[in-house]
C-alpha cells in the first residue's frame, strides 16, 4: 500500500496505477472499509479499460459474455 510521504517530491506515474489512503490510520490500522482513497491513473487508461471490457480490444472476448451485460 502506498502512503503519502510528508514531502513535496514527486515522480512520474508511468504506466502504474497508484492508490493511497487519505487517512492512513483508518486504512492500515483500523481497516475501515469506508476509508477514502486517492487513485492516480495514466491518462487514457480508463478509456482503454472500457474498450477492453466492452469489445475485447482484439485481445480477448468481451467481459459481458461471461459476466453478463451489466458488468
Amino acid at each position: 500500500m502506498f502512503v503519502y510521504a510528508h514531502s513535496d517530491e514527486t515522480e512520474p506515474l508511468g504506466n502504474r496505477i497508484v492508490e493511497a489512503p487519505i487517512d492512513e490510520h483508518q486504512a492500515n490500522y483500523l481497516r475501515n472499509p469506508r476509508t477514502q482513497w486517492d487513485v492516480y491513473v495514466p491518462v487514457g487508461s480508463l478509456a482503454r479499460g472500457e474498450e477492453l471490457v466492452t469489445t475485447g480490444a482484439g485481445k480477448t472476448i468481451q467481459c459481458g459474455i461471461c459476466h453478463g451485460p451489466d458488468l
